[in-house]
Order: structure tokens, then sequence, then C-alpha cells
């Protein structure tokens, strides 16, 4: 969280003309961050939750972390008044204020008041993202265990990942998973 916040303040002092590199910088500080936040919906509930329970507050947690995502990538052009130009037809609209070339292969107009939107919407993140970092560290930031931990150790978490990599509906899924992902991000 803490990785994500001060990427997300660097990405806001750099979005002026010349900040490009700062603006990736902040991207990649943020970005450092991700594969500690999408593996905390289970180590908090593991901390959290009895085990009768844990499945389901793992799904949960794991869950908010997309809708969240899709909520920020939602409200960013929406805040940056983004439009885009190229083979659109002035007027032309596809629902979203988006013109007929739609998001792919299309300009964006980089004018002054957008530039000045985009540095809004970033401090907006920025701001956000603090908000977060302050209520993660409030709520469970050097908080004591709440459930009962069984008792483990590196050799147990080796052999349960060799037991996984054996698993052929776990690799199954593991692909489908990578599949999926690919084609998303692709």
């Amino acid at each position: 969280t803490l990785a994500t916040t001060l990427g997300a303040w660097v990405r806001f002092l750099g979005s002026g003309r010349s900040g490009f590199w700062w603006v990736v910088l902040g991207q990649a500080m943020a970005a450092s961050g991700q594969p500690l936040l999408f593996n905390t919906p289970a180590a908090l509930a593991a901390q959290w939750f009895p085990p009768s329970e844990r499945s389901f507050a793992t799904t949960i947690a794991s869950m908010a972390n997309a809708v969240g995502s899709g909520i920020g990538l939602s409200y960013t052009p929406i805040l940056a008044g983004m439009e885009t130009s190229g083979n659109a037809t002035e007027g032309s609209s596809d629902g979203f204020g988006q013109g007929q070339a739609g998001w792919r292969g299309a300009e964006v107009d980089v004018g002054q008041e957008k530039l000045a939107d985009m540095h809004g919407v970033l401090l907006w993140q920025a701001i956000v993202a603090s908000g977060a970092t302050v209520l993660v560290i409030v709520l469970f930031g050097g908080g004591e265990k709440r459930a009962e931990q069984p008792d483990g150790g590196a050799g147990r978490l080796w052999r349960t990942v060799w037991q996984c990599l054996r698993d052929r509906d776990f690799l199954i899924l593991v692909a489908a998973f990578g599949l999926g992902l690919g084609v998303f991000n692709g």
C-alpha cells in the first residue's frame, strides 16, 4: 500500500508537460507494490477469520480488489473529461462519450486543458491512495492476530506447494487462469 501511495504522489508531481519520466517512475513504484496487494486477501483471511470462514473471506476480498480496479479504471476518463479524436466524426458517440474510433487506436487530445484535467485526476488518485494507506495502517497495522494460526512453517509451505504442483486439477486451473489473464491483458 505504501509503494502504491508513493507512486501515486510521484505520478502527480511529475504530471506536467515535461514530467513523462516522473510519471513512468511513479507507475513503476506503484506497480512494485501490486504483488503484495494481490496476496493480501489470503493473509488477511488467515489473520482475522477462523478456518471455517477463511475461504469465503478470501473470495470476498479478492473480488473487492477486482471491483475496485474496475471502478478506478472507469472513473479516470470520466474525471479527466477525455474525448478521442482521429477517425471519429464530431458528434458521433458510442454511448460512453467516445467517438467511433473507440478506445483503441484513437488519439487523445492532450491540450493544456486536458493536461490540467489529468493533473487533477492524478491528484485525486494520490489523495484516495493516501486515505486508503492511512486506513490500512490504523485498522490493520501492528494488530494482534485475531484467529488461531495452525502450526506450520517453511517446511509445510514447500510440501503444500509441491502437492499443488502435482495436482492435475490445480494445474488445469492455473493454465485456464493464465490464459484468461493473458487474453484479457493482451
